[in-house]
């Protein structure tokens, strides 16, 4: 037997359908029973599709990447689907921030046609012959106030009655690099014997060769044999005032003797396009070991016995003579780990409070640390 069924399209079906390929399904089933109730197998017939009268659009980019003051080239692509006769159909692209659009550089089908622009839109009004479809290209720059990262570009076909949007829309993307010239940030250095330890780099003072310099991000650089380093494109300030970038030395890599006397790790200020000098003074020390115990503090106490006070200024009177650095040991005999450690605190304090005045002195470094042995009070 043969059944005949209809229905009538809506216009939601018609908006939802239109400008797709096979945008309309139409599917059959039967179901049957044997004469004894028994459930029969029948053969399913397969959807018949139908495409809807519309228009399909496609569009592609003639580049996947584009750096900011360059142009993109773009191909949008109008297919007419199930039309019968000539169609009247508004084309639209719209074009993401930071793009703008060069003007008369828009053709059809390989002839001159400057756009309806509004804004981010531009608009075409065109004649669609059945089975022909219809090529426009246009030209897009990209602003020095795009950023970095994937933009999406959409052209879609539109009914001139009610401005309904065909489904079928054609999607490009373009992703915006940066450009070593102008967006990147570039650092050079010097890691360098500071002779005179002011911490500038002063004519003469010769480079430290094989130091290593690691950045916050793991990146590793070792300088030459002048001390000189270089990073290339360290990273893209996300503004125009610049970003923070984190250097440090590493102190293992420098040769036997010498220590760190400039800021480390170091924080600099990245530019876009610019290049930021960050140095790493260094010098051999003089190093002043003081070993100290118990007898020199008021037992169970830790304040210093005032009978050793005087000791101290000859300390800071030996340690003005050049450069140095202050190494203190506290010899543990008592078993007493959180008084000598309060003990230590006390005397570096009195030590840098008598390093203070004067002003005109260099920064003391002061290390402790607290080992297990015989007191004494000595200085070498």
């Amino acid at each position: 037997m043969v059944f005949t069924a209809y229905y009538t399209l809506t216009s939601e079906d018609i908006e939802a359908a239109s400008g797709i390929s096979d945008g309309v399904a139409n599917q059959a089933s039967a179901t049957a029973t044997s004469p004894t109730g028994e459930k029969m197998d029948a053969e399913m017939p397969g959807p018949t599709k139908l495409t809807m009268p519309g228009f399909a659009v496609e569009k592609t980019a003639a580049m996947p990447q584009a750096q900011r003051g360059s142009v993109v080239p773009y191909t949008i692509t109008v297919k007419p689907l199930g039309l019968i006769k000539p169609t009247s159909v508004r084309v639209a692209d719209v074009f993401p921030k930071g793009f703008v659009y060069v003007p008369n550089s828009a053709t059809v089908d390989g002839s001159p046609s400057e756009p309806n622009i509004q804004g981010r839109r531009l608009e075409w009004q065109l004649e669609v012959e059945p089975e022909k479809n219809v090529e426009i290209g246009i030209i897009l720059g990209v602003s020095a106030s795009a950023g970095y990262g994937t933009y999406t570009n959409t052209a879609q076909a539109e009914r001139l009655d009610n401005d309904v949007v065909y489904r079928q829309k054609g999607i490009a993307d373009v992703e915006i690099i940066p450009d070593p010239l102008f967006d990147c940030g570039d650092i050079t250095g010097k890691v360098f014997n500071d002779t005179n330890r002011n911490g500038y780099h002063d004519q003469g003072e010769t480079g430290i060769a094989g130091a290593r310099v690691v950045s916050v991000d793991g990146l590793q650089v070792t300088s030459d044999e002048h001390g000189r380093f270089h990073i290339t494109c360290a990273d893209l300030p996300r503004t125009r005032a610049g970003t923070n970038y984190i250097l440090k030395l590493d102190p293992r890599s420098l040769p036997t003797g010498y220590r760190i006397i400039s800021e480390n790790p170091r924080v600099v200020r990245l530019t876009p396009g610019k290049m930021t000098e960050v140095n790493f003074a260094t010098s051999i020390s003089r190093v002043v070991r003081l070993d100290i115990g118990h007898e020199a503090f008021i037992p169970g106490s830790s304040q210093i016995d005032p009978r050793w006070e005087p000791r101290l200024g000859s300390i800071v009177n030996m340690l003005e003579v050049e450069p140095s650095i202050l190494r203190i040991v506290y010899r543990d005999n008592e078993g007493n780990q959180s008084l000598a450690n309060q003990r230590l605190r006390e005397l570096r304090s009195l030590l840098a409070s008598h390093w203070k005045e004067k002003s005109n002195r260099y920064r003391l470094e002061i290390e402790a640390k607290v080992e297990v042995g015989p007191p004494s009070l000595a200085a070498q």
